[in-house]
């Protein structure tokens, strides 16, 4: 093991290196592909990729296939690879030993050249090989040609050379001349006395040839026969005969050797074991059989042949050394007759069980292979039995030679040849070595033409029967056999109505053949179901031939596309009634057939209709575990179709599952029927019968048990899963016990699976009782995965529980909540987002709840980075405002970035999220020590922009009124104006809403009080012209805070035109009219008051709306002084304008009432002091003069001389100056005499300092007293003023003394002196008169407003920010209240994941038959016999031989006649 971890770069390098050997041995294959035409047409074999259709054709061509499991144990690209390397390397090897070889024959062989004494025949062998060359020896070339080959492998075979170093061929060669067999060496090449090669005759004597005994007889001698002649020493024998001439003497042993195979065939055809009983006898007729003579050769075969009658004889002659050899030699022999001979022997020694074996072991398969080729009838025949019986030993199958001649010899009518040949396939067909290498060199078509014959027997019937079922058993064969249309040649012979066994092997071999699902298709379009269908109505079927067809119509009703046509071909009626069979593995069988039929659309109703449901009801009630399988399964599969499910629960198919689950403990049953419970829970009427039907405890039962298997336990979470979506019965799977098993199923490890159980917690979590089953640990835990589906069924039961009471409870005392929810506000799911951030929501609504002093700073930046979706921001929102709720927590809210999250959430284009940011803001702006947070946070440009957006009015309005809140706190009225403050207004202002309103002039009261601000908003004229607007409304509040505002902006003399453009003065008017509120009052005069003072030229205005009435109604009846105030000093203005028209307008307007109530009711001393200035200004107006007199204006002048300061010399000037121009028109006289204390006050008056002001008290005296009325003389005179004249003129100007003299005149008359001295002093003034100016005394003159007078400063209606009915904030909570959780799907088991296949559904699945086994075989293997007759050799073929020049013509010894010939 190493010490560290092997490196991701060195692994990835070994990868890509193991990678690029196994391209590289691909590649390496290229070659022989291209050679060998492996590639398909239309693909280059120099650049396509090597597939392995390729490999596999490749294969085939070496025919590595026919090697027992081939396909079965190279099953992948690699493995095919790894097979043809080897065999590539195999075949260099053998190349190299075949280069090798040729070296060494090249090396050690030389031309043979005979001797002349060895032609000549004289003197004796050295040793060594002898050939004689014989013209008539026409076998001599070739003698030549093996000995050349023969020497060097008989020198490396004596060397004790490895012969494994040797090519094939070579070894081959050895084999059929004797030399090597089952990989020993032929003892026969180690006989003393020389070796043998070619024909070459060498006689070797026994001991007692030795000695000189006779060796004329049998007994004491051994020869060997190696060729035509040859010499050794002996005295007595075969070799002890001698001719003078060579021809004489080959003559003789010749015929010598004739007459002693002709002996050793007469004994052989009498006493085979005579000859066998003896080894000399078997070597000498072994050695005769090689004579070059065809007739020694010819009667020596058959000799042969009649030692083997018996298996005691032919075991003892396969003993005899070399017999095997020299057989193999005859197989090669120029006369047919030998070579049948051979054929036969070796056919007769094959069927001996003993001796199969040795002799595939000396390579007797290869000589029989070869002995096909000769096209001879007797000889295939025999060759064929031979090679068949072999067939039995491994290796020794010659398939493509044997089945070539099979298919010669089947076209044969002749009933033996027919009866061999189905021997012969059946034979083969059960060999597990022959099996799977025959059908793709002709089987089929033998197996064909034996169907072709007419009439055809039972028996042959038969084994063709059985021959097609043991070769469909394996898989390698089915595709040719298809291709060669096995079911045509089934369906035939069905029809021929052979014997029942017959039919059981048909229906195997459909039945083997449909196990290939690749199949279906053809096998459906050539007939198999028809086959199935007429098999099936035969009388007297077996068991296993119902089982065959239920098998078969089990796997090709699995093919969607065929279940039609099967239906069509009447299969369903044959179904029906294999489901009343006994046997369960028919039941089973007919079962899934119809299951599949159940899922084709076309042929599902004619299958329902059937009965099918109804059936697997009733068997479920059985006890037999094998049958609770059947019908547990059936169920299953017929659950997989949800278009049935309707038909399964009106047959009670529900309860029949529950009754399997409760009844049976096995796995299988219970796999079975769980899975089914699971398709069918899908629909809401099967989960209301699952729960009504007592399913829920099952199943829980079930998951509950140790020996469950885990894909069991996951589709039990799937099954409670789609249960608990039906709302009618949460309430009963809570109570039983559904919860618990769905938190003990979480602790799987199985997404799916936690995904199930997820929602099934969610789906039960709205049942109250759940909670008490650990509900919330168990959601909390399976909140800890990855998987978007668990993640959001967890939070969407989290959302669910955050809503009642009890619930939140737990959440909040479960630890680690926080986190959790917190982590699924991570997940990036938008779903589970907004379920998460729901119950969020909610769970802020607790005020002790851990989450805001652990999570909140992480969750702000989630809700501003990690979440996208508006429904998520918007309950970000919403926790956000929740969290600011609690006033004891607040100001750390805020430390921690809500406002500042709030703020960046307000930026989303979402009404709703801009009402919750602006409901908080506003609450906030209610709190005062909250307003530096809102400004450093830069509220002012979030309420602009909330505004441009608001749609709402409870938007608006709390929009306005958080404006206005921020600005009754002094100190940041620029930042709010400058920064979106105006904005608001503007855009705001146009709403019709008050309340609105209200708050937005609350805002410009509050903000105008600020000198920096009023220039900004009197710059803004749709400012001015919005507030005017505000002035103009009926509501009281409303308009009250709008004149205040007004009063405020009134400040700014910039603003005056504006206002006056916009008809301020006429609205102010209009306001005093209408209102009553005092306050309003007051500040629309204080408004009024300001304009004038800076414009007293809009005293016009004011007159031209009718404004002195109202002035003097509110100095008349006054409800305020301050207000009465400002009237008098409106008043005041209006009056001392120095326009006469407009004095005259004044006068005429009702501005002496005004007047006469300032006299009256004010008691300030300025404020009568500017009374008295703007009633001389009055009176200036001489055209009005009667009228101003008759108002009452003289009285008020006397009040206001009785009530203000006179030792002030201006208000004294007034006085006279007032009273003076009233005096200037005498027809007010009288009226000024009858007013009291009008003659009194002039009288008084006349003591003032200033010399202007006798001045003019003078001139109203002398008014008085020249009068043509003498009322004025008269009042005068009663008052004193004849002194006061007289002292006026002795102290006065010379102008004053001239009208004080006129006075005195006119009143000496009418006011005596009172003493000599006055009167002399009276003298005294008259005679001062000078000039008179006539026009004096009517002179009008001015006021003085230098006294005690107000200064015109600019008054606001407030100096400084303020609360003005402060609203109170609305912090309530947010709740997102659900009513019912949302309705989720239930889950589709088909729908299942890969990576979880135990939720998925299964197809039904039909019983697989065994392929590829050596037991699965049809009839039994007999050894093929071939006739044990006794054979006498052909008389024509002797006498054909017997020439006049034979050695048997007369004259030549007589030897004894062949037993058994035809004499002449």
């Amino acid at each position: 093991m190493p010490l560290h971890r092997i490196p991701k770069c060195a692994s990835s390098q070994t990868a890509r290196l193991d990678q690029l050997r196994a391209d590289r041995a691909v590649e390496g294959l290229r070659p022989y592909l291209a050679q060998y035409d492996c590639f398909p047409e239309g693909r280059d074999p120099k650049s396509s990729p090597i597939r392995e259709e390729e490999l596999k054709e490749l294969v085939k061509h070496w025919k590595l296939h026919r090697q027992r499991n081939f396909w079965r144990e190279n099953t992948t690209k690699d493995d095919l690879v790894h097979v043809l390397e080897s065999h590539v390397q195999h075949l260099r090897e053998q190349e190299k030993r075949r280069a090798k070889f040729r070296a060494e024959m090249d090396n050690q062989v030389t031309p043979i050249t005979p001797r002349e004494d060895e032609l000549s025949g004289a003197g004796e062998p050295s040793g060594g090989v002898v050939v004689k060359r014989d013209e008539d020896d026409p076998d001599l070339d070739t003698t030549l040609l093996r000995m050349r080959v023969a020497l060097p492998l008989l020198a490396m075979i004596k060397k004790g050379s490895d012969l494994t170093e040797l090519p094939d061929e070579c070894l081959l060669y050895m084999s059929r001349v004797g030399m090597v067999g089952a990989g020993k060496i032929n003892p026969a090449l180690h006989m003393e006395g020389g070796s043998r090669a070619g024909r070459t005759v060498v006689t070797e004597s026994d001991e007692n040839t030795r000695d000189g005994k006779d060796g004329a007889s049998l007994q004491g001698g051994s020869v060997s026969i190696l060729g035509g002649s040859g010499g050794g020493s002996g005295n007595g024998g075969i070799n002890g005969i001698n001719s003078g001439s060579k021809e004489k003497n080959a003559r003789k042993q010749t015929l010598l050797k004739r007459n002693l195979a002709a002996g050793l065939g007469n004994v052989s055809y009498r006493e085979p074991s005579a000859v066998l009983g003896q080894s000399s006898a078997i070597k000498s007729l072994l050695e005769l059989a090689r004579d070059p003579d065809d007739e020694v050769v010819y009667i020596s075969s058959v000799a042969l042949l009649n030692l083997t009658l018996t298996p005691n004889d032919r075991a003892q002659l396969l003993k005899s050394s070399g017999a095997v050899f020299v057989l193999f030699d005859l197989t090669m022999h120029s006369l047919i007759d030998v070579r049948e001979n051979a054929a036969k022997t070796l056919s007769r020694l094959s069927m001996d069980p003993s001796a199969q074996v040795p002799l595939v072991g000396n390579s007797a398969h290869v000589v029989l292979k070869e002995m096909f080729k000769q096209s001879n009838r007797s000889i295939d025949t025999a060759a064929l039995v031979g090679i068949v019986n072999l067939a039995s030993v491994p290796g020794a199958t010659v398939a493509d030679v044997v089945i070539e001649t099979l298919m010669k010899l089947s076209t044969d009518d002749d009933e033996d040849i027919g009866q061999l040949v189905c021997e012969a396939m059946l034979n083969l067909s059960i060999l597990s070595c022959s099996r799977a290498s025959i059908v793709d060199v002709g089987a089929m078509t033998v197996l064909a033409n034996l169907l072709s014959h007419e009439p055809v027997g039972a028996d042959a019937h038969a084994c063709v029967a059985q021959a097609l079922c043991n070769l469909s058993t394996m898989r390698v064969n089915q595709g040719d056999m298809m291709r060669e249309g096995v079911v045509r040649m089934v369906a035939e012979l069905v029809e021929a109505e052979p014997p029942l066994v017959v039919l059981q092997y048909c229906a195997e071999t459909i039945a083997y053949h449909a196990c290939n699902h690749g199949r279906h298709e053809e096998m459906v379009s050539q007939g198999a179901v028809p086959a199935m269908v007429q098999v099936a109505g035969v009388d007297g079927i077996g068991l296993a031939t119902n089982m065959s067809i239920s098998c078969a119509l089990a796997h090709l009703t699995s093919t969607y596309e065929c279940c039609p046509q099967i239906v069509k071909q009447l299969a369903l009626p044959v179904l029906i009634t294999l489901l009343d069979e006994d046997e369960l593995v028919v039941k089973k069988d007919a079962v899934t057939a119809l299951c599949n039929l159940l899922v084709h659309p076309d042929t599902k109703v004619a299958t329902i209709e059937s009965g099918v449901i109804t059936a697997l009801v009733g068997l479920s009630q059985a006890s037999d575990v094998t049958l609770n399988q059947v019908c547990a399964m059936a169920l299953f599969n017929l659950s997989c179709s949800t278009e049935i499910h309707e038909t399964i629960l009106e047959q009670g198919g529900v309860q029949a599952i529950i009754t399997l689950l409760s009844a049976s403990a096995n796995q299988e049953v219970v796999a079975n029927c769980i899975k089914a419970m699971c398709n069918l829970s899908v629909g809401d009427d099967a989960q209301g019968q699952i729960i009504k039907g007592r399913g829920v405890p099952v199943i829980v039962s079930v998951a509950s048990r140790d020996s469950t298997p885990l894909a069991v336990r996951k589709l039990v979470a799937s099954t409670l899963l789609n249960l608990s979506n039906l709302p009618e019965g949460r309430q009963s799977m809570v109570s039983d016990d559904a919860v618990r098993c769905a938190i003990e199923l979480s602790s799987i490890p199985s997404k799916n699976t936690r995904f199930a159980c997820a929602g099934c917690l969610m789906n039960l979590a709205v049942v109250e009782d759940a909670l008490d089953s650990g509900l919330v640990p168990a959601l909390k835990d399976l909140a800890k995965t990855d998987d978007v589906a668990t993640l959001l069924r967890v939070s969407t039961a989290f959302a669910f529980l955050s809503s009642q009471k009890k619930a939140r409870g737990a959440m909040c005392a479960e630890p680690g909540m926080s986190m959790v929810l917190n982590s699924m506000m991570r997940s990036g799911h938008e779903d589970t987002q907004v379920e998460s951030a729901t119950c969020l929501t909610n769970m802020t609504t607790l005020a002790d709840w851990e989450w805001g002093k652990c999570c909140l700073d992480d969750f702000i930046v989630i809700a501003l980075l990690r979440t996208n979706s508006e429904r998520t921001k918007l309950l970000c929102t919403k926790v956000l405002f929740n969290v600011l709720v609690d006033p004891n927590t607040r100001a750390s809210m805020i430390n921690k970035g809500v406002l500042y999250a709030l703020m960046r959430i307000s930026q989303l284009h979402n009404v709703y999220i801009h009402q919750i940011c602006v409901q908080a803001v506003f609450n906030l702006s209610c709190q005062k020590s909250m307003h530096p947070s809102l400004h450093d946070n830069q509220v002012a440009p979030m309420l602009s922009a909330m505004t441009r957006v608001a749609q709402r009015v409870s938007m608006r309005v709390d929009l306005a009124n958080a404006l206005a809140n921020l600005s009754s706190e002094g100190g940041h009225e620029h930042q709010l104006v400058t920064e979106g403050g105006l904005s608001v207004f503007k855009q705001l202002i146009k709403q019709p809403d008050i309340n609105t309103k209200l708050a937005l002039v609350r805002f410009l009261a509050n903000v105008s009080t600020s000198t920096s601000v009023l220039a900004l908003l009197v710059a803004d004229a749709e400012v001015l012209d919005g507030l005017l607007k505000l002035v103009k409304s009926d509501v009281e509040a409303l308009l009250n805070r709008a004149c205040l505002a007004l009063c405020n902006i009134t400040c700014a003399v910039a603003a005056h035109k504006s206002l006056t453009d916009g008809g301020t003065i006429e609205t102010l008017v209009e306001v005093l009219s209408k209102t009553d509120n005092a306050r309003t009052i007051k500040l629309s005069v204080k408004a009024l008051r300001n304009m004038l003072v800076c414009n007293p030229l809009l005293s016009a205005r004011l007159l031209d709306a009718n404004g002195i009435p109202v002035m003097v109604k509110h100095m008349t009846d006054p409800q305020d002084m301050e207000t009465c105030s400002h009237c008098a000093k409106v008043c005041f203005v209006v009056a001392t304008v120095p326009v006469d028209d407009l004095i005259g307008r004044l006068v005429d307007g009702g501005i002496l009432e005004g007047l006469k109530a300032m006299s009256t009711v004010l008691n300030d001393v300025t404020a009568k002091a500017e009374t008295l200035v703007a009633l001389c200004n009055v009176s200036r107006c001489e055209n009005k003069h009667a009228a101003i007199v008759k108002s009452g204006i003289v009285q008020a002048v006397c009040n206001l001389a009785l009530s203000g300061q006179t030792s002030d010399s201006a208000f004294q000037f007034n006085i006279a100056a007032t009273l003076r121009n009233l005096t200037t028109a005498e027809e007010n006289h009288a009226t000024i005499v009858r007013t009291p204390g009008a003659v009194k006050l002039l009288v008084e008056s006349a003591k003032a300092q200033d010399v202007a002001t006798r001045e003019h008290i003078a001139v109203a005296l002398h008014n008085l007293c020249v009068a043509r009325d003498g009322s004025g003389r008269s009042a005068v005179g009663k008052q004193g003023g004849l002194e006061v004249l007289v002292t006026l003129s002795e102290g006065g100007s010379p102008r004053m003394r001239t009208f004080c003299g006129l006075a005195l005149q006119s009143l000496s008359s009418s006011s005596p002196a009172s003493s000599p001295a006055m009167a002399g002093r009276l003298v005294a003034c008259m005679l001062a008169i000078k000039d008179v100016d006539e026009d004096e005394p009517k002179r009008i003159v001015e006021a003085n407003t230098g006294g005690n007078t107000s200064s015109g400063a600019l008054l606001p209606g407030r100096t400084a920010c303020c609360w003005d009915d402060e609203p109170e904030p609305t912090w309530s909570h947010h709740v997102e209240s659900l009513l019912d959780l949302p309705s989720l799907p239930a889950i589709d088991p088909s729908a299942a994941s890969e990576s979880d296949p135990a939720a998925a559904v299964e197809k039904p699945r039909a019983r697989m038959l065994p392929h590829d086994e050596p037991e699965l075989i049809a009839g039994s293997f007999t050894t093929m016999m071939a006739s044990t007759q006794r054979v006498l050799p052909d008389p024509s073929f002797l006498r054909s031989r017997n020439e006049p020049d034979s050695p048997n013509t007369p004259g030549a010894p007589k030897l004894p006649a062949l037993k058994g010939a035809i004499k002449n």
